[in-house]
């Protein structure tokens, strides 16, 4: 099922690189949707780590990784045939986009182990560290979804919020750490707990800047964001939403 989108690459189309390029694109959609689902199952193994959800996040990376390959590919063959300037700029694009996706999945697989390294611990996050990083998952979950609809559906908006919303995560986890860092000073956290945090938190901000990359790739496109000041009121709106106690 998870491979059902391969089947629109057929060597057929190449005669018509324009219909090829288009479903190469569905193609590349559908791998998206993928990669952001691993990141998803990822996140569900925080509060319970179940091996069937883990080994779906292996599974879900294993196929992107084939997406990225075959959609490379066949981008490849659709360039050696007769394409125009805009033909040419949409196959650089989707590369473009196909790569961020794919470190995304690379990400979630990382996550994985992470929250495997996590349930073997006895004393686990301390409360306020489950709860920060809870809220860093929720902004990172949040991002992953604006990614699909900016390249899946082409919508602006998404992307404007992608751009702020980016800079709140980045803000909080250099935030999470320092947190961390007086919990270990009071006695209320472990060096162990802090390695993990620390490897999550480098997850979250690279799921945010492939998600960042995705949102500009789009902006290049020629689509008109709004005035500086709306883009200021999605950031404090998201300031809002996303903060620590």
């Amino acid at each position: 099922e998870y491979l059902n989108g391969l089947s629109l690459l057929e060597e057929r189309f190449l005669k018509n690189p324009g219909f090829a390029l288009s479903q190469c694109r569905k193609a590349a959609e559908k791998m998206a949707e993928l990669a952001v689902t691993a990141f998803y199952s990822a996140c569900e193994l925080m509060d319970d780590y179940i091996d069937e959800t883990a080994d779906k996040v292996e599974e879900l990376e294993e196929v992107v990784d084939r997406y990225e390959e075959s959609t490379g590919n066949y981008l490849t063959k659709i360039s050696a045939y007769d394409v125009s300037p805009s033909e040419a700029e949409e196959i650089y694009d989707i590369e473009n986009y196909v790569g961020d996706f794919e470190r995304i999945a690379d990400h979630a697989l990382t996550m994985k182990t992470s929250f495997k390294k996590l349930s073997k611990k006895t004393e686990g996050f301390s409360e306020k560290g489950r709860e920060e990083m809870k809220i860093m998952l929720a902004a990172a979950s949040e991002i992953s979804d604006l990614s699909l609809e900016c390249f899946c559906k082409k919508e602006a908006e998404a992307a404007e919020k992608i751009i702020s919303l980016n800079a709140v995560i980045e803000e909080l986890a250099k935030e999470i750490i320092e947190r961390h860092k007086q919990r270990l000073k009071d006695g209320r956290c472990s060096v162990d707990m802090g390695f993990i945090l620390s490897d999550l938190t480098a997850d979250i901000i690279s799921i945010s800047a492939h998600c960042e990359n995705i949102a500009e790739a789009f902006i290049q496109t020629g689509i008109i964001l709004n005035p500086t000041s709306k883009n200021d009121e999605i950031y404090s709106e998201y300031k809002l939403r996303y903060r620590f106690e």
